[in-house]
Order: C-alpha cells, then structure tokens, then sequence
C-alpha cells in the first residue's frame, strides 16, 4: 500500500470541501497554519531556486489542509488527477488544469515522500 502526503493552500482552501468531496483517497486531513520555518524545512530542496523566498511566503500567507491519501497507486492515481506542474499543459478534468492558471498561482501540492 502507498500512502503520500498532499496540501491545499491558500487559494485553494476556499475549495476544499469541493476537492475533499471527489478525493476518495484522503485517509486524514489536517487543517493547519504552517509556520515559515515549518515551510522552509519541507521546502530546503528547492532553497536555491530563484522562486524558493516567495514559495515559502505564499505557502505562510494562510491556511493548508494538510491530507494523507493512501491506496494501491496512489502516488501515481493522485499525480494524474492533479495534473501537469505548469496548468497550461494540463488535461481539462484534472485539479490544475481545471482550477490553476499559473504555477505561481496554483494551489495544490503533491509529494511522495
């Protein structure tokens, strides 16, 4: 069984209840306020990309609903129901090609550690 970690964030929460109602796969999830260490710590991969400052003040700028999905697949299940990183490449019916105009703006993330 494969299980992954997801966050809605900011802009997104206003639709949780929209997502969480076709997300079958969410185990848990956690509304919560992630602090700006909390964020940068997650995010230390990317802390020499250019957009690494505004990621992390984007993400502290309100709320996330942190969710566990867990199935057979799910890592690959959930990527394909996001959709591309950049939302114009991705397919109408997934989550950013359906809800996201740019990858600054976006409000999914997904992560399979």
């Amino acid at each position: 069984m494969d299980a992954t970690h997801t966050y809605v964030y900011t802009l997104g929460e206003k639709k949780v209840e929209l997502l969480c109602s076709s997300l079958l796969l969410a185990r848990k999830t956690y509304p919560l306020q992630a602090s700006q260490a909390h964020l940068e710590k997650h995010y230390e991969d990317l802390k020499s990309k250019p957009f690494f400052p505004g990621l992390v003040k984007y993400m502290a700028s309100g709320p996330v609903v942190a969710m566990v999905w867990e199935g057979l697949g799910v890592v690959k299940t959930g990527r394909v129901m996001l959709g591309e990183t950049n939302p114009r490449d991705s397919k109408p019916g997934t989550i950013r090609g359906d809800f996201c105009i740019q990858v600054s703006l976006g409000f999914f993330a997904f992560s399979t550690a």
